[in-house]
């Protein structure tokens, strides 16, 4: 059965430096989602089994990056989350989606 909600980090090669405190918070914080989430880029990918990669290349436009990537997502629903927003303490838990 294919999962109704995808988690999307929205992101750049550029800001990789931000990956590592970033997904350390996004786990912290969310840690029994039951949500698969996306980690989307130009080239790079982050060494995290719980982030699935998803390479643009050199797509420069942000339209054109985001329909690259939603196009490689099966969930029918997509929760876009941007690098520069950190989950904090109130996070992401199981059993409070409607």
């Amino acid at each position: 059965m294919v999962q109704q909600l995808a988690i999307l980090v929205s992101s750049h090669d550029a800001y990789s430096d931000l990956w590592r405190p970033y997904f350390a918070a996004f786990h912290r914080n969310s840690a029994d989602r039951p949500f698969p989430v996306y980690l989307r880029s130009n080239f790079k990918s982050f060494p995290d089994p719980l982030v699935k990669p998803i390479q643009v290349g050199g797509a420069t436009a942000w339209p054109e990056s985001m329909r690259l990537a939603l196009d490689r997502i099966s969930e029918e629903f997509v929760l876009l989350l941007l690098r520069a927003c950190f989950i904090n303490r109130f996070g992401l838990k199981s059993g409070t989606y409607a």
